[in-house]
């Protein structure tokens, strides 16, 4: 289980909301779209330190047919934009994500395809984000790529250690196993036993689906979790993790890639797939 936001955290929302309220120049549907976004992260969960990371690490969680993020996306989002803006100066924030093997690309109206990163991108854009203070990752398209992604494109070489993982509730148990493994064996390819520290803030899962939606995602999230504790026993270095990656995983092998996006592959079931 995590432990709840700090307490300062929340004094903080409840300063906000009141000076919205106070603030007769902020129209009334503006000071309840901000207020519901600060309940959304009040009712989150974090674990391990949230201050000063190097950076904040968010995982797509797809998006609608228009290219729009989701609600549990935006939830993700926001928590990334309370950790950013904490005391201490702001960190960048990494937006993941290429999309899914599980639903079709979304395109553009010029044809493009929209990468998740890129929408979570511009979404944190028109909170006030600067451009500087944003990174993104599209060459993952599952939880596995997230990781070692973030990891071989950004935080080695950006030389980031600290790293605040945000993602939803659902979605963490597997998320902090993929994410503490893959970031051990980057460790080791440095030489250390331990390098990276790493906390994990998991956004509401609460309103945003139909509870059966919820439990068979929270189902299909277990199952892999343990189909990737298997997997992790024969990984034990880096370049393990490379092969595995880029010789076996379906969504980034050569040898497989005629299964991305097949039925083959799409084996969630339609209550799941409403959460991708």
């Amino acid at each position: 289980m995590y432990s709840r936001i700090t307490a300062p955290s929340l004094s903080s929302l409840t300063r906000t909301w009141q000076s919205f309220t106070n603030n007769t120049s902020v129209p009334p549907p503006l000071a309840r779209k901000q207020f519901a976004v600060q309940a959304d992260v009040r009712r989150s969960f974090s674990r391990g330190p949230q201050h000063n990371p190097d950076a904040v690490v968010v995982l797509g969680g797809g998006l609608t047919a228009q290219g729009g993020i989701p609600h549990w996306g935006q939830r993700r989002l926001d928590m990334a934009l309370q950790i950013y803006r904490q005391p201490g100066g702001p960190c960048p924030i990494l937006c993941l994500g290429g999309g899914t093997p599980h639903k079709p690309a979304v395109l553009s109206d010029n044809g493009h395809v929209i990468h998740e990163g890129s929408a979570y991108a511009a979404y944190l854009l028109e909170q006030g984000v600067p451009a500087e203070h944003v990174l993104k990752e599209v060459s993952s398209y599952d939880t596995v790529g997230n990781a070692y992604f973030t990891l071989v494109i950004h935080a080695l070489p950006a030389d980031w250690r600290k790293l605040a993982v945000v993602t939803s509730d659902f979605h963490m148990p597997r998320s902090q196993a993929i994410f503490h493994h893959c970031s051990h064996l980057a460790a080791l390819w440095k030489g250390q036993k331990s390098w990276f520290e790493m906390s994990f803030h998991a956004a509401s899962d609460e309103g945003i689906f139909a509870e059966d939606v919820l439990e068979a995602r929270k189902q299909r999230e277990e199952e892999s979790r343990h189909t990737w504790v298997v997997n992790t026993q024969k990984l034990k270095t880096l370049a393990d993790l490379h092969s595995f990656i880029h010789t076996e995983h379906t969504c980034y092998s050569v040898a497989h890639q005629a299964k991305f996006g097949s039925l083959e592959l799409d084996d969630v079931d339609d209550k799941a797939l409403a959460s991708y």
